[in-house]
C-alpha cells in the first residue's frame, strides 16, 4: 500500500509532549484517515520519540485536518487536554467540520486502549470543502472563529464549546464574498471585538477588518485595504507584530512577499506600508509561522526575528527564512536555508521547550508515485537570525 502524509498540524501538549493531527492517505484509494501522533521531543530538540498514535473514528474514507486549526481549547480535568480541530470528511463523507478529542497531557491515552480515538463531539459546518484557515479564539471562553471557502465563497464561522465538549455553530457568514481562486486566508485578533482578516481575491490580496462579538455574533465589516498590487496573490498569513503594527506573508508571483500595515484598535484605519520581497523561489505551499510563545501558526522568535517556511522552485524544495520588522514596517531579510530537496508540502511549526530558540516543524512531502512519509525536524534560530541545519529529520507517519 502506498501512503502519503496529508496537511500535518502540530502544537504542544505539555511539558516535553507534543501532539501532531495529520490525514494519512492511500494513494491507490485516495482515501484518507485522520490521524494523531504525541511525541517527546526535548528541550535540546533531540531526541523525537513516538508515545502513542490514534485514528479518530468514524473514518474511512478522505479526512484530514488543516495545518493552522489544532488547538488546546480547555482542560476538563487535570492532567487533561481538550482539543478542537477543523477537519475535512466528518462522517464518511465529503463534509467540513469540527471535532473534539481528548488528549491525556502524558500523550498516552489518544490510543484508547488500541488505535481507535472516539471523537469527544463532531459538528459539521458544510457539505464540502475547498480551504481552511485559522482557528482562533474569540474573548468568551469555549467560542471560537474560523475560516473556510465553499462553492468559491469565502466564510467565517463561529463555533461554541459547552463544558462537556460538544461543539456547535454559533454563526456563519459568507463575508469574504466570492472568490475565484482557492487560496489559504489567515485572522487575527486587533482589540476588543475587532479582528483582521487576510484573503485574496482574484488574485488580489485584501486586508477586512470585522467585528466579532465575544459569543461568536459575527458584525459588519468595518474597514478594507488592499495589498500586492500588480501581483498575484496566493495563500496569505496575517500577524500582529506590535500595537498597530501587523505583518501579512504572501506567495506572491509564486515568490514569498511579506506586507506590512498600520492598523488601528478600532479598525477603522488600515494603512499599507511596505510590500517586501524575501528570497526568489517559488512559495506553492501555505506560508507558515512560528510565533513565541503561542501556539499559533505565526510566531515571533525570542529576539524579535520572524520565520517562514515555504516551498520553492521547481523541484519543490522546501526552505526557510528569517526576516525581522522594523518599528515604522521595513522588513530586512536575515537568513534563507533549504532543508528538503524534494516533495516538501504543508508543513505546521512550533516552540519547542519554554523560552528557548529551538523549533519543531512537521511537515509531509508529497508524490504521486510513492507516497512520502511525514516528517519531524528540529532546529534553531540563532540571535539576529541566522538559523542552523535541521538537527533532526524522522519519520513520523508510519503505516499502523
Amino acid at each position: 500500500m502506498r501512503i502519503s502524509v496529508a496537511n500535518p498540524a502540530i502544537i504542544r501538549v505539555a511539558g516535553n509532549v507534543y501532539a501532531c493531527a495529520y490525514g494519512r492517505v492511500n494513494m491507490t484509494t485516495g482515501f484518507s484517515q485522520l490521524m494523531v501522533e504525541t511525541h517527546t521531543i526535548l528541550s535540546g530538540g533531540t531526541p523525537i520519540t513516538n508515545i502513542a498514535t490514534g485514528r479518530v473514528l468514524p473514518g474511512v474514507v478522505s479526512q484530514y485536518p488543516f495545518a493552522d486549526c489544532f488547538l488546546r481549547a480547555s482542560s476538563p480535568a487535570p492532567g487533561i487536554g481538550r482539543y478542537l480541530l477543523i477537519q475535512y470528511g466528518i462522517n464518511n463523507d465529503a463534509r467540513l467540520g469540527a471535532t473534539v478529542i481528548d488528549i491525556t497531557d502524558d500523550g498516552l491515552t489518544i490510543d484508547d486502549g488500541g488505535f481507535f480515538l472516539t471523537p469527544v463531539s463532531q459538528v459539521i459546518v458544510a457539505n464540502g470543502q475547498e480551504s481552511v484557515a485559522s482557528l482562533i479564539p474569540l474573548g468568551s471562553l469555549g467560542h471560537f472563529a474560523f475560516l473556510y471557502h465553499y462553492q468559491n465563497i469565502g466564510h467565517l464561522c463561529t463555533l461554541h464549546m459547552d463544558g462537556a465538549g460538544t461543539v456547535t455553530v454559533v454563526n456563519d457568514v459568507a463575508v469574504l464574498g466570492f472568490l475565484n481562486q482557492v487560496a489559504n486566508d489567515s485572522i487575527c485578533h486587533v482589540a476588543g471585538t475587532v479582528y483582521a482578516v487576510a484573503y485574496s481575491v482574484s488574485g488580489q490580496g485584501t486586508i477586512k477588518t470585522i467585528n466579532i462579538s465575544d459569543v461568536g455574533m459575527i458584525g459588519a465589516v468595518i474597514n478594507a485595504a488592499t495589498y500586492g498590487p500588480g501581483i498575484s496573490v496566493g495563500d496569505s498569513k496575517i500577524l500582529r507584530q506590535a500595537s498597530g503594527l501587523y505583518l501579512v506573508a504572501f506567495a506572491g508571483n509564486v515568490h514569498p512577499r511579506v506586507a506590512t500595515f498600520n492598523i488601528s484598535d478600532d479598525g477603522t484605519t488600515v494603512t499599507p506600508l511596505r510590500n517586501t520581497l524575501l528570497f526568489e523561489g517559488e512559495a506553492t505551499a501555505t506560508p507558515d509561522f512560528c510565533t513565541f510563545p503561542f501556539l499559533l501558526q505565526w510566531q515571533k522568535t525570542a529576539y524579535n526575528i520572524y520565520l517562514l517556511s515555504y516551498r520553492h522552485d521547481a523541484g519543490s524544495k522546501g526552505a526557510m527564512t528569517t526576516f525581522s520588522v522594523t518599528a515604522s514596517g521595513a522588513v530586512v531579510p536575515i537568513d534563507n536555508r533549504e532543508f528538503e530537496a524534494t516533495s516538501f508540502g504543508a508543513s505546521s511549526m512550533v516552540n519547542v521547550g519554554d523560552g528557548t530558540n529551538k523549533i519543531a516543524m512537521a511537515y509531509s512531502g508529497f508524490s504521486t508515485i510513492v507516497g512520502d512519509l511525514g516528517k519531524y525536524i528540529t532546529f534553531p534560530v540563532l540571535a539576529g537570525g541566522p538559523m542552523k541545519n535541521p538537527a533532526v529529520d524522522m519519520a513520523a507517519a508510519q503505516l499502523i
